[in-house]
């Protein structure tokens, strides 16, 4: 079964792997047969960058993701990115509103794995989780931060139960009578 799903060269590099190796450990591929699979599914500069690389970088899928990953997303717009991921703070909307936290957290994950390519996971998202809390006003980052988050998932849950928290209590009380 040849692997379908092409890869350009401008999307998440991980994630294309990571469904490319659970395609290939489903038709239990060998590196031989997933290193052609592979080839054949890159095209535009994923393929150039791929056919330039030394035989035995295409059978070894960590090297091969990062030397992709810093052939396909240079240094410089690395560093580009990592200027926006430092400068992302929370927004307001057109009514004045603040933007959802979650929609903050998908901008943040998203910049992060641009900016810190070859960062792994775990440190990448610790990072991750301090942008996050430095991208909020005052009273809801210290929230966050005292809630101590492991994910970025459960800051953005404590943040979201926070501001409910506090709308909640901004109702007026019923009236009894």
């Amino acid at each position: 079964m040849k692997f379908q799903r092409e890869y350009h060269g401008e999307t998440d590099l991980e994630k294309y792997f990571e469904h490319f190796i659970e395609v290939a450990t489903w038709n239990h591929w060998g590196s031989f047969e997933m290193a052609a699979q592979l080839g054949t599914s890159l095209t535009g500069r994923a393929l150039t960058e791929y056919t330039e690389l030394p035989g035995d970088v295409k059978l070894d899928r960590f090297r091969l993701t990062i030397l992709l990953k810093k052939a396909l997303f240079p240094a410089g717009q690395e560093a580009a990115f990592k200027a926006e991921f430092r400068a992302r703070k929370r927004e307001r909307n057109r009514e004045g509103k603040w933007k959802k936290l979650s929609d903050l957290a998908q901008d943040l994950k998203r910049l992060g794995k641009k900016a810190f390519v070859s960062m792994d996971r775990e440190s990448r998202e610790e990072l991750i989780i301090e942008q996050f809390k430095l991208a909020l006003e005052i009273k809801l980052r210290q929230h966050v931060q005292f809630a101590h988050p492991g994910s970025i998932e459960e800051a953005v849950t404590a943040g979201v139960e926070e501001e409910a928290r506090k709308r909640e209590g901004e109702k007026e009380p019923p009236q009894i009578q």
